[in-house]
């Protein structure tokens, strides 16, 4: 999933349309991802408003997990079906690199929880 730290999709600025209604910050409280009413999502690389927020194009996630690994953040999105969508952005919030963990990949369990941990993100199935 690493990048060659050219964006695959360089940063957009634009503000939400609708209202937040999910929101993930790193565990440093620096950077956040957030999820509007219309399931638009907004990556926030400082929240210092030295920055605005970026598009974010991604699946329709039900969870949200950011974290940090030195300059770059990395995203995971769990969708409805289980799916998880990784996402990594360089610090102006150009995206890097994108994978996915399937539903269904650890033995046909499908994934419940994400979580973003020290250099990378935890996930939960449905049989623990």
């Amino acid at each position: 999933m690493a990048g060659s730290g050219a964006p695959i999709i360089a940063p957009v600025g634009a503000p939400h349309g609708g209202r937040i209604v999910r929101i993930a910050l790193t565990d440093r409280g620096d950077a956040a991802l957030t999820l509007d009413s219309f399931f638009e999502l907004r990556l926030w690389p400082t929240l210092d408003g030295s920055r605005e927020p970026v598009i974010v194009h991604g699946p329709r996630a039900m969870q949200l997990a950011l974290g940090r690994d030195g300059d770059r953040l990395y995203a995971a999105l769990l969708d409805e079906a289980g799916n998880v969508a990784l996402l990594v952005f360089d610090p102006r919030g150009g995206l890097v690199g994108r994978g996915q963990l399937a539903a269904g990949a650890s033995a046909g369990v499908p994934i419940t929880q994400v979580v973003a941990v020290a250099g990378g993100v935890v996930v939960r199935c449905a049989d623990e």
